[in-house]
């Protein structure tokens, strides 16, 4: 059963009721006070521009999407980042920016802790820009121009987050729009002939994949071995495979392929890891061993990848390698899914459920992983 409910509450992408309630009453009184304040300015003709983004590591694939266009229009600007440590390891050597500035955001009820680390990041900055483009719509960015209204004499954003009285131009959010066209909407007002670019990653090709050959050889996995990736862990425990389903499934490819399962993670899916338990030479675990640059190498060169809904799904789309994604009901595929002509999807329908955003850490029923194993080996294997 699908359960088509709106995300917008009262068009804010705030789900909490209270919090909900108090950015409204906040947001009429600044409209009022502020109704005169929209100021007439050409964005095309901005020499300093700062693009704010806060998210994880697939945000930060998706925005650079965007990056090539923008530079392309500006080609003599100064184009700034702020934003949060995981984006700025994707934006790591990007050619199309010219500084990245590193201010963490902890979310939900830490938020309020991480305030003065953005004005201080802010204020070290001697430099006053032209324009600020706001890129995500929730509330955790929606707050910033709060803070950005001192460093930018221009801002453009959504409004879905809150305080959008202090925008000089606001963006229409759309439900049911992939996330990276919501990022471009909003760079369609600082260059009309923008458009989107295949995501990215800048690295030295040659020296990463010799330094990730040198990593599997300790590992076991010669450079003529074939093998398979799988990441059944997220750390929202709501989009992981159970234990079950995974051992069901590295059995069932154990038993009928003789590929190497390469078990991809950070250290926080360790544990999820031993908790599987398999007793295998061709079962090898790589948590926390390589970077991102050394796995993009290692996905453009496994035969096959099979994910779950989180970063590595999004990084799988521009490795060019065959993927099957098990998709979460908490995520609506239409503006999270993965890009690439690759990757395929399996949903049980329960999209989007519909306590989206509000079910806990955990919930009981878990009907949108309920996933037939068995079905879902038989596409892997029918791709092998």
């Amino acid at each position: 059963m699908n359960h088509k409910t709106s995300i917008l509450k009262n068009g804010y992408l705030i789900i909490n009721k209270k919090v909900n309630f108090i950015i409204r009453i906040i947001d009429k009184i600044g409209y009022f006070l502020f109704k005169f304040r929209r100021k007439k300015f050409e964005f095309t003709k901005a020499d300093n521009i700062l693009l704010v983004i806060y998210g994880g590591f697939g945000d930060g694939l998706l925005f650079t999407a965007v990056l090539k266009s923008i530079r392309k229009n500006f080609p003599n600007g100064r184009i700034d980042v702020l934003t949060n440590k995981d984006i700025a390891k994707i934006l790591e050597n990007n050619p199309y920016i010219d500084n990245i500035l590193i201010s963490d955001i902890k979310w939900g009820y830490k938020y309020p802790l991480v305030i003065f680390n953005i004005i201080k990041t802010l204020k070290n900055k001697k430099i006053k820009y032209d324009l600020a483009v706001c890129f995500r719509a929730y509330f955790d960015n929606g707050i910033l121009p709060v803070f950005l209204s001192a460093k930018a004499s221009n801002m453009i954003g959504y409004k879905t987050g809150g305080f959008g009285f202090l925008l000089d131009k606001t963006v229409s959010w759309h439900e049911g729009m992939h996330e990276t066209e919501h990022f471009l909407d909003l760079i369609k007002q600082i260059c009309s002939n923008c458009n989107l670019n295949k995501p990215e990653l800048f690295y030295d090709i040659k020296k990463t994949k010799a330094e990730l050959l040198e990593i599997l050889q300790k590992c076991g996995v010669l450079e003529n071995d074939k093998f398979i990736i799988f990441h059944p862990a997220s750390k929202d425990e709501r989009k992981s495979l159970s234990y079950k389903q995974s051992i069901e499934l590295i059995e069932k490819l154990l038993n009928n392929t003789d590929y190497k399962i390469l078990v991809t993670g950070t250290d926080f899916d360790l544990r999820y890891f031993k908790e599987i338990n398999i007793e295998d030479k061709r079962l090898i675990g790589l948590h926390d061993r390589i970077n991102i640059f050394q796995l993009l190498e290692l996905l453009k060169i496994s035969k096959f990848i099979i994910t779950v809904d989180t970063f590595i799904a999004h990084l799988a789309g521009i490795s060019g390698t065959d993927t099957l994604v098990f998709w979460s009901g908490i995520t609506d595929i239409k503006q999270w899914g993965p890009l690439g002509e690759n990757i395929k999807i399996i949903s049980t329908g329960e999209n989007i459920c519909v306590k989206w955003r509000e079910c806990h850490r955990w919930c009981d029923s878990r009907n949108c992983m309920d996933f037939n194993i068995e079905n879902s080996v038989k596409i892997i294997l029918e791709c092998l």
